[in-house]
């Protein structure tokens, strides 16, 4: 009988609890662990106790950022407090170490950036609006901003300074990121198009993502140029599959979205061709 309490009691408990709140949408995960990936295996100098407990801070943030907004919005599961809790202890457990034993008081300036950007996006989604905005282009940036600098985080954690490098990173992965912003948003609206998409529709639903596309061409062939040789070569190749993923899905846009699954296979894919081949062209350049 003492048995079978016992495991009502545990079963009431887990009810809740509940499981962890988790972000669903698998490009935020990304975003926030590609730019960390590049930045260290970018670095001459590795250090495996500040990468882990690096690792450790950023996805407690993560976690408890995700878990504070669903709070906010009324979505509260069983449990969410607990696991914020849970999350925030987490964060804790890797942010300390890296200030008090590591000395590595250069992520504060990063916190400062990350928490306007958050706080940003945040008040984005808390505005009533019948349009959510933190969904619009400019509320996604911001949370690419805040998820990539992960990248100069992860510089400092792993070198100790604040560099022009670091910033370097950031920069790399916001252009990036960004891209698939544009992308996603233009085949979300040829697929509400009433109608063939001909030249003329083409043109208005991909404008914005072409402008994007072609400054970032601009960008990035004069970053370079100015690098010069095999190593500014290598970072124009870590660009060009999203130049042409970008380019191919305007010109065969249609009313249907393609497969989410097969696209995240090859987002998956462009990103490990970015990370990889910008790692190699930015080696030799540790310093701008």
């Amino acid at each position: 009988m003492a048995a079978l309490e016992t495991t009502h009691t545990r079963s009431d408990r887990s009810k809740r609890i509940g499981p962890p709140p988790l972000p669903p949408e698998h490009g935020s995960w990304v975003m926030l662990y590609a730019p960390l990936l590049l930045a260290l295996i970018s670095n001459r100098i590795f250090v495996i106790g500040p990468a882990w407990l690096m690792l450790m801070a950023v996805t407690g943030l993560f976690l408890a950022r995700n878990a504070t907004v669903m709070a906010m919005r009324g979505r509260r599961k069983p449990g969410v407090v607990f696991w914020l809790v849970v999350y925030c202890a987490l964060f804790l457990a890797g942010a300390a170490p890296l200030l008090l034993d590591y000395k590595r008081f250069n992520l504060l300036p990063i916190g400062l950036v990350a928490a306007a950007l958050y706080c940003a996006h945040t008040g984005l989604c808390r505005l009533p609006s019948a349009k959510r905005l933190d969904r619009t282009i400019f509320g996604e940036f911001l949370g690419v901003a805040a998820l990539t600098l992960t990248a100069p985080a992860a510089r400092v954690a792993v070198i100790g300074r604040l560099d022009w490098t670091a910033a370097l990173l950031w920069i790399s992965a916001i252009l990036y990121f960004t891209s698939s912003i544009f992308t996603v948003k233009m085949m979300l609206s040829a697929a509400k198009h009433r109608g063939g998409i001909d030249r003329g529709a083409r043109w208005r639903l991909g404008r914005n993502h072409l402008l994007y596309h072609a400054v970032l061409t601009l960008i990035i062939f004069a970053y370079g140029m100015k690098v010069g040789g095999t190593a500014g070569l290598l970072i124009v190749a870590a660009y060009l599959p999203l130049l042409i993923r970008a380019l191919s899905r305007w010109y065969g846009l249609s009313n249907r979205l393609p497969a989410l699954k097969r696209i995240g296979w090859m987002e998956a894919a462009y990103t490990a061709w970015y990370i990889l081949f910008f790692t190699i062209g930015l080696m030799p350049h540790h310093t701008i």
